[in-house]
């Protein structure tokens, strides 16, 4: 019997982000990609749907995130350690993650992006993916799940009527 962990055999699950913020006349302002970190909380959300039975969660929604925190695998949903931007855009809830299917390993929403149009000026440090409640803000939800977080490599602003566009994809490789 071999014992030996070859690479080809490891299956690595990640997120790859997109964000473009377009001015109200939908001209690009700023462009930035992100690779998340997926959380303990969201691994073991991913197994025990797959091998133990746990009901999926229908939904999934995207965060934009402020402030000096650097996500770490502990994260939970209930302390994610950012603050969620929930006042500073318009929609009255979180925007859904409207994925495709999965193919060749990988998952996106390019065919529908989130958007999140502002109502006033904020700082955009972070992103996370998230299950449970569509409801800005909430980290009460008994059934949310923080499935990935990420820190930008720098924060950018988005002013009154500018949208930030979000595409992800997520990829098991």
């Amino acid at each position: 019997m071999n014992n030996r962990r070859d690479t080809d055999q490891l299956i690595n699950v990640y997120s790859t982000w997109w964000l473009r913020l377009l001015d109200k006349n939908g001209n690009i302002k700023h462009q930035v990609e992100a690779r998340n970190l997926v959380t303990t909380q969201g691994k073991n959300f991913l197994l025990d749907v797959m091998f133990h039975g746990t009901a999926a969660l229908g939904t999934w929604y995207v965060v934009l995130w402020s402030g000096s925190h650097t996500p770490v695998i502990t994260d939970v949903y209930a302390t994610p350690g950012y603050t969620e931007l929930n006042t500073v855009y318009d929609d009255a809830t979180r925007p859904a993650y409207s994925e495709a299917a999965a193919s060749a390993g990988v998952m996106t929403n390019a065919a529908n992006r989130a958007a999140f149009t502002f109502n006033a000026a904020a700082s955009i440090t972070g992103l996370a993916l998230v299950g449970g409640s569509s409801t800005k803000g909430d980290t009460a939800s008994g059934t949310g799940i923080l499935f990935s977080s990420t820190k930008l490599g720098s924060s950018f602003t988005a002013a009154n009527d500018d949208v930030v566009n979000v595409l992800g994809t997520l990829t098991a490789a």
